[in-house]
Formats: C-alpha cells, structure tokens, sequence
C-alpha cells in the first residue's frame, strides 16, 4: 500500500471523450491531472474538436498518448471511466501501476448475452430473452412478438440506443434505419431482444466496487430515462433489496474479474422485494456519477486507496459526522441538451459561484469562456447540473437556481421532476420508503 498525501498525486484519466468533468474534479485534490483520449488521436484524420476535450480546465493537462514517457513514468493513479479500455487497464496492472476501473468485468456490460448467462448462472431473475440474428429475422420475430425491447452489441453502442418496439408498424421505420446503417452487415448483425418488463419504476445503485465489496452508505436513485435523477445516499442495507440482490450476486464475479471501479445498475422493480437488473454499468453512469462526485467529498481517495486494493467509506456532503444509519442526503442531476453543440463549438458562460454545479459532457476552456467541443456524434447531451441536500426539495432548488446562471446559445435546460416525484410515489405505495 502506498500512502501518499492525495494533494501530491499525478493522475492520469484515460477516458473516451464524455468524462472530462471527472478530471477536473479530480484536479481540484491532487497536484496533476494528465487527460488522455486515444481515439482523439489514433484516427487516420483527427480532428482537433476532439484534441479540445478537456484543455484549458485548471490543473488538467491534455495529451496524447498514455505511452508518453514523462507522464507513464510520473503517474501515480490511472484512473479510467469508461469502458473499452479493460485490456489496457490489466496490462498497466501487470506493468505494476496503480489503476482505478472495471478491468475486464466490462464483458458484462459490452456483451449482453454473456451477463444474462451469468445472471441466469447466479439464479438471478432475467426475463424472457432472444438473440435474433439479422435484420430480416428481427423484423419476423417482432411481427410475431408485440412488446419487445431491442438491443444491439455493446461493441457497435453508437449506432442506437436501445427501443422499445410496441408494436411491429410503430417500429417498421426504424429498422428501415438501421438496415440502411448496418449495410451489408444487416442480415450478420445479432439482436438481443427482450420482453417489456411491467414495473413500478427503475432503481439503480450509484456506488463503486472493491473487490466485490461495496460501500455504506452508498447513493441509490431513480432516473427519467435521459433526461434527469433523483437518488437518496444512506446505509447499504436499507436501500431497496430487489437493487442489492443483483450486487450481492454479482460481487464474487467482480472478484474474480479484480475491478475496482464504479459501478451503477438500473433494476426494474416488479414489487416492494423484486425487480430485475437490466443493464449494469461498469464506468461512470450518466446521469449520476456527476452528483456522485459531490456528494462523495472523498472520491479521490476512495479511488487511490480503492485501486490499491482497500474499500474507502465515503465520506457524504452535508453528513460528514453523522452515524452511518442516520445518514440520509439527497442528490438530484438535470441533464442539459444542445443538437446545437453537437455540430458546433458552443460557448457557455458559468459564474464562478455556481462552477461547481455544473458539468460539462465534452468540456473546455479558452480565454475565460467554458466550451462544449461539437463531436458529430448525433447526440445532444452537452453535460448535466447537479445538486444536494438534506431534503429532495433543497436538492431541487439548487438545480433550479443554477440552471438560470448559465447562459448559451441553444441550450436547453429543462428542469422539471414531476414524473420522478410520480415514480417516488409509487415506490411508497408499493412499500419502498427509500427516498
């Protein structure tokens, strides 16, 4: 174990391009921060929209290879919050360097039949599930199978989010999309598709893993899918039983696989003891890892500690002396969109005083003024404003009133949690008093 002070750390994130919030947190507490995106710079033609996530932030330096001699010499911690990089994470391990990820218990985000097998080996709950191999045989299966959900690889994750097809007809344009997406790969492409699970509202866990070990307290929480979080940190054992039947299940696998990394699951409750997990993340979760970031004070050292093999309790914003079964902090996220940004170098003006609450998807800084870096990536999300507190309407509110501090061109913030507070309700009616 080493022991050294967190403000003389070198940390090195090694991320894909959305996580640029997490190293400027983590330069807030240590004494370098190095920013690395391969696929900014491993293309044939880079561009330098891509080369921009990250610089200009205070005490973050961006650069271009994790094989630059200085800094793989230098770094203390490399720190990875994404996935698709476990291979690279088990060789700087056996290189003896310290690191914070999934490691390769990525497999069972990235490969979906393979985590279904090993939940269905664990004697865990999975719903009716088929791999439909090509396009024509998807389009024969959903005529034939109303109320399905679709999934494709984790390996081709850019080409759709996941859908639900209701109905055959309601879909029928889509798969005309994605037919003329995958080409000639159409009828090789494999499909996991699924039945619609009828459930009270999706729960999650929002911690982190040590070797099949988890914290207490931890954040659990509810999200509107894509649009926004409310979640409620308090001791493991009262969070929802149907969330931590999946992490306790699941925790000699993530031993075997040696991860120590973040972790956040979406769990469909069917009743007050039940549910089913659905999709697990093995990185940062997006909404949630940014109100993680604030509501865990210590996160730095819960990774450099964590990475070296011994769990760190968090330490909570707002309860950093309550006993552990009197804490209960509340933590909401409100994700912020611009299709805008998406194409375009968008500027965005952020009051010093309210920094801290915002954080930007594809973030930088020139001459004062933060930026989203446009990426082509057909997606909207510019990055998330969050907030805490002892109460869900607190948390609210610091949302609310941060969101009228930021100001840009075509952006839209739409704060609004009706739908959640709907879900919280029906959570409580089924016998969950989890918020």
């Amino acid at each position: 174990m080493i022991n050294k002070p967190i403000s003389e750390l070198i940390v090195t994130v090694v991320d894909q391009g959305i996580f640029s919030a997490v190293a400027a947190k983590i330069a807030e507490s240590v004494k370098q921060v190095y920013y690395c995106r391969p696929g900014a710079v491993y293309d044939s033609f880079p561009l330098p929209a891509k080369q921009a996530v990250g610089e200009g932030f205070p005490n973050v330096k961006v650069i271009r290879s994790v094989y630059d001699e200085d800094v793989y010499k230098k770094t203390d911690l490399w720190w990875f919050p994404d996935v698709y990089m476990g291979e690279w994470q088990t060789q700087l391990e056996a290189d003896g360097k310290i690191v914070w990820g999934s490691r390769n218990a990525e497999r069972l985000e990235i490969d979906r039949p393979f985590l279904k097998r090993t939940m269905e080996h664990l004697g865990l709950k999975v719903n009716k599930w088929e791999i439909v191999k090509g396009i024509t045989a998807l389009r024969k299966y959903l005529q034939s199978h109303p109320e399905q959900v679709v999934k494709i690889s984790g390996w081709i994750r850019g080409l759709t989010e996941t859908f639900k097809a209701a109905s055959y007809p309601l879909v029928k344009d889509k798969l005309d999309e994605l037919q003329s997406l995958l080409g000639p790969k159409a009828e090789t492409e494999e499909f996991l598709v699924e039945e619609v699970i009828d459930s009270i509202a999706e729960v999650g866990f929002d911690g982190y893993d040590v070797d099949g070990k988890y914290p207490s307290p931890v954040l659990c929480g509810i999200e509107e899918k894509g649009c926004r979080y409310v979640g409620v940190v308090q001791a493991y054992s009262k969070q929802p039983e149907a969330v931590t039947e999946f992490t306790d299940a699941i925790a000699p696998e993530l031993r075997r696989y040696g991860m120590r990394g973040e972790l956040h699951t979406e769990t469909r409750m069917t009743s007050a003891k039940r549910g089913v997990m659905i999709d697990p993340a093995f990185r940062c979760g997006c909404p949630s890892s940014n109100i993680g970031m604030e509501l865990y004070t210590n996160f730095v050292e819960i990774a450099w500690l964590g990475a070296q093999g011994q769990l760190v309790q968090p330490v909570i914003a707002g309860a950093e002396n309550v006993p552990e079964d009197k804490i209960k902090v509340y933590g909401v996220e409100q994700l912020m969109f611009s299709t805008y940004a998406d194409k375009n170098w968008m500027a965005m003006e952020i009051p010093k005083d309210v920094r801290q609450y915002v954080k930007l998807r594809h973030g930088c800084m020139f001459d004062g003024l933060f930026y989203n870096a446009p990426q082509n990536s057909g997606a909207s999300n510019a990055g998330s404003i969050v907030g805490w507190g002892k109460s869900l309407a607190i948390a609210e509110k610091m949302v609310e009133e941060v969101a009228d501090e930021v100001t840009a061109f075509s952006l839209d913030i739409d704060v609004n949690f009706d739908k959640l507070h709907r879900d919280i309700d029906a959570l409580a009616q089924a016998g969950v008093e989890m918020f």
